[in-house]
C-alpha cells in the first residue's frame, strides 16, 4: 500500500483544491482533465492514484493543510462501465436490466434524461429507444 502526501504552500491550499477536483468529476465530461491537472500539479504521485482519489475510490484525511491518502498498489478490479450515448467511464447510471446489455455498457443519467424517458416506477417507458 502506498501512502501520498499532497501538501499546501502560500499560493495553494491542497484540501480545497482537491474537494474541487472531487466535485468536478462527477461530471464525466471534465473527469480526464480533473484527473490530468491534479497529476500535473502533483507530479509525484502516479496518475492511476490520483484518479482513485478524485473517483472516491480512496478516502483521504487532512492533516493541518496536507492531504493524505493510501491507494492499493493494485486496486480491486472494478467492472470499467462506459454510457454507449457519451462514451463516459464508470457515469451514475439508471440500474435496470433495460439500461444495462451483456457487454457491460450503461446509460447514464444525463443521456437518459430520466425524467423525460422514465415512468413514474422508474422504468423505461414503453416505445423509448436509446
Amino acid at each position: 500500500m502506498a501512502t501520498y502526501r499532497l501538501g499546501s504552500s502560500s499560493a495553494v491550499y491542497t484540501p480545497g483544491i482537491i474537494a474541487w477536483a472531487i466535485s468536478g468529476c462527477d461530471f464525466p465530461q471534465d473527469r480526464d482533465q480533473l484527473i490530468g491537472v491534479i497529476s500535473t500539479t502533483f507530479p509525484s504521485v502516479p496518475k492511476e492514484a490520483v484518479a482513485q482519489l478524485l473517483t472516491k475510490v480512496v478516502t483521504y484525511t487532512v492533516e493541518c493543510e496536507t492531504v493524505v491518502f493510501s491507494v492499493e498498489d493494485k486496486p480491486e478490479a472494478l467492472p470499467r462501465l462506459t454510457c454507449r450515448k457519451c462514451a463516459a467511464h464508470n457515469p451514475l447510471v439508471y440500474f435496470a436490466p433495460v439500461t444495462v446489455d451483456g457487454a457491460g455498457a450503461c446509460i447514464c443519467f444525463d443521456c437518459a434524461k430520466a425524467r423525460i424517458r422514465l415512468d413514474a416506477d422508474g422504468d423505461l417507458r414503453t416505445g423509448v429507444e436509446l
